[in-house]
C-alpha cells in the first residue's frame, strides 16, 4: 500500500534527503504536499517532478515566477503563511506528515498535526525542546505516532522498544560527533569562521544545525529533546563523544548490559525506517561493517572549551519555558554568527546571558511558547552591543 505524505521543509539539507529516499521508494510512497520557508526556485522544481496536490510558501514575499507556473501548471492548491503552515496538514487522505523543517515555526504544523489526528515523523527538535511534554501528551491522548527521525533520538527510540518494561532501564547513552573543532584550542576557536563551522565532518546538514554541532548545543538541544521527547529522567541520559559516528545511541539495562543501534552516518537509514514505521524494510544502501571499522572511540565532552552544552543542560533541568529561551536565543545568535556580527565564542556567552535576563513562566499553549519564543530573541539583538565587546 502506497503511503501518502505531506513534507513540510521540503528544499532544506534534510528535507532534500528525504526527497532522495522517495525517488528509490516511489513503489512506496506518494507526496501529496510539499512545503518550503523562502526557497521558491527549489521548491519549484520539486513540484514540477513530485506533482503534489498541495503546496506552502511560509514567506508568501518570495514566491518566483518559476513556482507561480508549477502550481498552476500542476493545478496544486496554495497554502501561505503561519496560517498555511497549520492548515496544510489538515487536509484529507494524509498517512504521514514529515516536519523536517528548521526553527521554531516548526511547532505549528506539529500542533496541528497531532490535533488531526495525523501520525508524525519529526526532525524539528525545537518544538520538542519548546513544549515537548505538552506534545506528548496531545499525542497520546489522540493515538498518534510520533517517530523521530534525527539520527540519535531515532537510534534511542527503537533502542527502547527492546525493553520489556522502563524499569529495565538504568541509562540512555546520548552520542555527539563532536563536531569539527573536537581537538581545538580555545585560542584557536575564537578564530573559527562561518565557512569552518559549516563544514561538519561526517553529516550533511543546515547551516544552523551544523554551527549548532559545533558548539555541542546540538547536543544539549537533543539531550532536552530526549528528557521531553521519552520521559526519561535528567540524570539517566550520559552524552558521550564518539567521532566515528557509527553507534547513533545506546542504553544500558539494570542487569549491565547494553543494547546499541550501529550503521554507517547515512541519514537515509534513520529517515526510511521513520516514513516506513512500524515496518523494517530492506535498503539498496552500504551495509555496516565490522571488520572495515578501524576504531570506535569514546570519550566525555569538554564543556569548558564548550560552554554551549553546560548551559543547555542547565536549561532543561530548570525547565519551565528556559528551554524555549535557549532556542530562541541561540537560534539568533548563531544567525548573528553566519553573518559575521560576533565571533564563534561568542555564541554561548550571550544565550547565558539572554538566560540570565529571563524571568520563567509555566508552558501551557503554543501561543505562550511563541511569545517567549519572540522575546528571547528580541533580547538577544537587544543587548548584543552591551555584552559582545566587538
Amino acid at each position: 500500500m502506497v503511503r501518502k505524505l505531506i513534507l513540510i521543509g521540503s528544499t532544506g539539507a534534510l528535507g532534500t534527503q528525504v526527497l532522495e529516499v522517495i525517488r528509490e521508494f516511489r513503489d512506496r510512497f506518494e507526496i501529496v504536499g510539499l512545503g518550503a520557508r523562502r526557497d521558491s526556485e527549489r521548491l519549484a522544481l520539486q513540484v514540477n517532478e513530485f506533482h503534489p496536490k498541495y503546496v506552502l510558501l511560509t514567506e508568501e514575499d518570495s514566491m518566483t515566477f518559476s513556482l507561480k507556473s508549477a502550481i498552476e501548471s500542476n493545478n496544486s492548491k496554495f497554502f501561505f503563511g503561519i496560517e498555511g503552515l497549520k492548515e496544510i496538514v489538515s487536509v484529507d487522505n494524509v498517512d504521514l506528515v514529515v516536519i523536517v523543517m528548521g526553527g521554531a515555526l516548526g511547532i505549528y504544523p506539529l500542533w496541528e498535526a497531532i490535533r488531526y489526528n495525523r501520525n508524525v515523523a519529526i526532525a524539528n527538535k525545537e518544538s520538542i525542546v519548546m513544549m515537548g511534554e505538552i506534545i506528548r501528551e496531545l499525542a497520546n491522548e489522540k493515538g498518534v505516532n510520533l517517530i523521530p527521525i534525527d539520527s540519535e533520538p531515532s537510534a534511542i527510540f527503537q533502542c527502547l522498544q527492546a525493553l520489556n518494561d522502563r524499569e529495565e532501564l538504568d541509562s540512555v547513552i546520548l552520542t555527539a560527533s563532536g563536531g569539527p573543532f573536537r581537538r581545538f584550542t580555545k585560542e584557536q576557536l575564537e578564530r573559527v569562521t562561518p565557512e569552518e563551522a559549516i563544514a561538519h565532518p561526517v553529516w550533511r546538514m543546515g547551516r544552523r544545525i551544523s554551527v549548532d554541532s559545533a558548539t555541542l548545543m546540538n547536543k544539549g538541544l537533543e539531550y532536552i529533546e530526549l528528557h521531553k521527547f521519552f520521559n526519561i529522567p535528567y540524570e539517566k541520559i550520559h552524552i558521550v563523544v564518539h567521532p566515528q559516528g557509527i553507534m547513533h545511541g545506546a542504553i544500558s539495562l539494570i542487569d549491565g548490559t547494553f543494547i546499541s543501534l550501529m550503521s554507517n552516518p547515512d541519514m537515509r537509514i534513520p529517515i526510511f525506517y521513520a516514513l516506513s514505521y512500524p515496518e523494517r524494510l530492506a535498503t539498496p544502501w552500504k551495509k555496516l561493517s565490522l571488520l572495515e571499522i578501524k576504531e570506535l572511540t569514546f570519550e566525555p565532552p569538554d564543556v569548558d572549551r564548550f560552554p554551549a552544552l553546560r548551559i543547555a543542560m542547565e536549561a532543561g533541568r530548570k525547565g519551565a519555558s528556559y528551554p524555549t529561551v535557549l532556542n530562541a536565543s541561540d537560534e539568533t545568535a548563531v544567525e548573528l554568527f553566519l553573518n559575521r556580527r560576533i565571533k564563534f565564542t561568542d555564541i554561548p556567552i550571550l544565550v547565558e546571558e539572554v538566560l540570565c535576563r529571563h524571568n520563567p513562566i509555566s508552558i501551557d499553549s503554543v501561543d505562550t511558547v511563541m511569545e517567549i519564543d519572540s522575546w528571547a530573541r528580541r533580547e538577544t539583538i537587544n543587548i548584543l552591543d552591551r555584552v559582545i565587546k566587538r
